[in-house]
């Protein structure tokens, strides 16, 4: 018997060799009769009487991802963009910024702007005369 050089424990070898249990106890498990089944993609429902072609065109190389669902069971939830981690750390990481915001907003304190060091011509008085008025007369 060949093993069409698949791994032991991959299920297509099991179903090929016929030796998967199908006793439904996980999800790779969980067998759908065809004619109760609905194939999900894009949020579309995928009808039998309906080529591939007019749901995503005519290139041969796109892969599309199906979900299988129950007739009775309607459309299957949507996964998430990204994980519940990497939103935690996103909410996070934005929640300090907007903290680091508000602690310099707050901090805009422009009352040394009123001290004599900031006094833009205080430099030139210091030059021009030492801090005292100059006089022209002539000589």
């Amino acid at each position: 018997q060949s093993t069409w050089g698949l791994p032991v424990y991959d299920p297509t070898r099991l179903e090929l060799e016929d030796t998967e249990e199908l006793d439904g106890h996980s999800d790779m498990q969980q067998v759908l009769e065809a004619a109760q089944t609905n194939m999900w993609w894009a949020g579309k429902e995928l009808k039998a009487d309906q080529t591939l072609e007019q749901y995503i065109g005519r290139n041969e190389k796109t892969k599309i991802v199906v979900k299988l669902a129950p007739k009775s069971s309607g459309a299957p939830v949507r996964e998430p963009r990204i994980d519940e981690a990497t939103h935690k750390a996103m909410l996070s990481h934005y929640y300090k910024k907007q903290e680091e915001e508000k602690k310099l907003r707050d901090d805009e304190d422009d009352s040394y702007l009123d001290a004599e060091w900031v006094n833009l011509k205080a430099l030139k008085g210091q030059l021009v005369g030492g801090g005292r008025t100059v006089d022209w007369k002539a000589r």
